[in-house]
This record gives structure tokens, sequence and C-alpha cells, in this order.
């Protein structure tokens, strides 16, 4: 596995081992690419990377950025919603993830989610930016 794929698999264990069951028994977490929008998941939270950046900070040495659009998915808008939220707040309370892998929330706007949706080639759904940065 590379760092990338290891970041994946990282972020989704995390939302998988907090989901609050009670509220989302059946909750999937998947890594999505661009054909998988166009039969998705039936309830839970789809990760799509969407791009990758290598930098060089003076003051942390190289660091690898990595963009996911988080995706909620379920029939109903408000459980959609709560995913939306649940996501949210995971990412935020967590910040850390192994291999010294952080986390944050990107603003995103109007523009951003219309890029990132056509791209993915799909009709928009309710969804946060998330970052995963490593320093080397």
């Amino acid at each position: 596995m590379t760092l990338i794929s290891e970041a994946t698999a990282a972020l989704l264990a995390l939302l998988g081992q907090e989901c609050p069951r009670e509220k989302f028994p059946y909750a999937q977490f998947l890594a999505y690419q661009a054909d998988d929008f166009t039969s998705p998941m039936e309830e839970g939270l789809s990760l799509y990377l969407f791009k990758v950046d290598i930098a060089d900070d003076p003051r942390q040495g190289q660091t690898l950025s990595l963009a996911y659009l988080l995706t909620a998915w379920s029939p109903d808008p408000l459980r959609q919603q709560d995913l939306v939220g649940f996501a949210l707040r995971t990412v935020q309370r967590s910040g850390v993830l192994p291999q010294n892998l952080r986390l944050e929330v990107l603003p995103l706007t109007i523009a951003d989610l219309s890029a990132v949706w056509s791209m993915a080639r799909a009709g928009g759904q309710p969804s946060i930016a998330v970052m995963v940065r490593a320093l080397d």
C-alpha cells in the first residue's frame, strides 16, 4: 500500500469505528471512483480523492496533501444530513490519523463543488471536503 491508499483506508476506518450504529446500523464507508457515483450505495459515506498535492514547506519539509469529497448517501435527505453532520464532527474531533496524517475540513464554494461533481460525472449530494496532510 502507498501512503495515499493508507490515508484513505485510515479515514474510512475512523468513520466506521466512530459511526453511531444505533442510528446508522447499515451504513457503509467506501472509497469511490468516478464511476461509482452513477450507482451509489444505499446508505453511508463515500470518500472520493479529487486532488493530490506535494509541496515544500520551509518549516515542515515536504508535505503530501490529499483532498477528498466525503459524500452522504441515503434515500432520506434528513438521514443524509445526519450522516454529513456525523462525518463533520468526527473529522473535527479527531484531527490526527496514524502515520503522522493530519485531518482538516476544507471550505468549499459552490464553484468548487460544481467542479468536483463535474469530475465525478454525477449530480450533487450533501458533501464536505476533507484534507489529509502527511508530513515528511
